[in-house]
């Protein structure tokens, strides 16, 4: 999206407002894995990192995106892949909140495994 812009010495300029365009899917995929565990893991504080360890295997998908856990680090992970192409990955670690699970983006990165 363009804008035209006036300043204050009266010259127009553009300026291009930057979209994430990984919002949207960011969205989803958050929201299909909140769902999930609502669904699936029982929210048992004592036990809370043994069950979400069962889902060792499990893909979340919206289009080419996806977020799986990472057990190795004990964080989820999404990873964004646009036209075939990866663009992004975000880690995300999670915690028992008083209405469910919280999510919170602790690392990104737009090289894959890092």
């Amino acid at each position: 999206m363009e804008m035209n812009i006036r300043s204050n010495n009266l010259n127009d300029y553009k300026k291009c407002l930057q979209v994430d365009i990984t919002e949207k899917y960011r969205e989803y995929l958050l929201t299909e894995l909140d769902k999930y565990m609502a669904e699936n893991i029982p929210y048992e504080e004592d036990n809370l990192k043994e069950n979400i360890c069962s889902m060792d295997n499990i893909k979340i998908y919206f289009e080419e995106c996806y977020i799986y856990y990472d057990s190795n680090i004990d964080c989820f992970k999404a990873e964004y892949i646009f036209n075939g192409k990866f663009y992004k990955e975000e880690t995300y670690e999670y915690e028992l909140g008083k209405t469910g699970f919280v999510y919170s983006c602790v690392d990104y990165s737009f090289d894959k495994g890092v």
